[in-house]
């Protein structure tokens, strides 16, 4: 968000009909373009120092040379001292400065493997930066964390992940044994998703939570994950997989439970056994919420098992329930 409107960068060079080269703002209603916006692909946005941030693969904005980041005020785009000599593809602001990361060597005028910042006039390195590609940024716990697809981090072995303190950067236990392609932070753990399969040497299938100290997996996870993002308070992943948690979830997903047996928008959003399927078990979990304890349900939202779409657990979500099971088997509806 920018000014009150939404902004989507990517790979487009229309928005609605309208001309829009690969950036544009949407007010509610219209989608209009950002100046003449890039020559190339938008990766990454954020907002640092009252002004948005565009990192990506385009070398000119409105015209003018900005290698592979730009700042928009409102209306005019402008450079960020000399840029990069390579692609942008993160970007987050930290101990008030702005941090760009990717598949750079130099930021401005100063050598920054991989990830530089920016104080607003000048480029500088941290540290003596990652030895290849770095995709994915966040804050946690008062440290700058970095994610992608290199093995050390200021000279220090750290697979796939590491944290910056300001003076030095630190693996973050054993790290993954592949890529971390997106961090997020949500309810006080750091969530990193990416093409691995462990985390600190344990299973973890491509999304994995870190309390500090500990890595852990979170559900039997999801095959490629290439973005979170939190809405409404709830952790969204999306990414090339077809399952999740061991759900039907094509290419998204939200996590509400720490099993990881509420993925919204599949036949499992009403799994409250939990086995992973809908079952008589599930059954009887509503007619004891309806009828007999009416003890809290396992899932957080309790929209999980409003079928009927009412805002409330009654007789209208057993019958749909029953009719599924029973009668019809027409698929159930998405979580409202």
């Amino acid at each position: 968000m920018y000014d009150g409107k939404l902004i989507a960068g990517g790979w487009f060079t229309t928005a609605d009909g309208v001309a829009a080269n690969y950036i544009a703002s949407w007010d509610g209603t219209t989608w209009s373009p950002l100046g003449s916006g890039m020559d190339g692909y938008v990766y990454t946005l954020t907002v640092y120092d009252g002004k948005l941030i565009a990192g990506g693969w385009f070398t000119t904005t409105d015209g003018v040379v900005a290698n592979h980041i730009a700042s928009w005020d409102g209306s005019t785009w402008s450079s960020l001292g000399s840029g990069t000599n390579g692609f942008v593809y993160a970007l987050t602001v930290y101990d008030g400065k702005l941090i760009a990361s990717g598949s750079f060597t130099t930021a401005g005028e100063s050598a920054a493997n991989n990830v530089a910042s920016w104080d607003g006039s000048t480029w500088s390195a941290l540290g003596s930066g990652m030895n290849t590609s770095t995709r994915s940024l966040a804050t946690y716990k008062g440290k700058l964390i970095a994610g992608g697809w290199f093995t050390a981090a200021g000279g220090v072995e750290a697979n796939y992940i590491a944290s910056w303190d300001g003076d030095s950067w630190s693996p973050l236990g054993q790290g993954m044994n592949r890529f971390v392609d997106a961090l997020c932070v949500h309810n006080g753990k750091l969530i990193a998703g990416g093409s691995f399969t462990s985390a600190d040497g344990e299973p973890a299938n491509r999304i994995a939570s870190w309390d500090g100290s500990t890595w852990s997996p979170m559900g039997s996870g999801a095959y490629g994950v290439s973005c979170l993002t939190l809405y409404n308070g709830t952790l969204v992943a999306g990414g090339q997989f077809t399952i999740a948690g061991n759900k039907v979830a094509a290419y998204l997903a939200e996590w509400n439970k720490e099993d990881g047996c509420c993925i919204c928008h599949s036949a499992g959003n009403v799994d409250e056994s939990p086995d992973c399927l809908v079952t008589m078990a599930d059954l009887t979990v509503i007619i004891d919420h309806v009828f007999i304890s009416l003890a809290p349900l396992m899932c957080p939202r309790t929209g999980d098992l409003d079928l009927s779409a009412d805002g409330l657990i009654t007789m209208s979500d057993l019958t749909v329930l029953i009719d599924h099971l029973f009668i019809t088997l027409t698929p159930l509806p998405p979580c409202p």
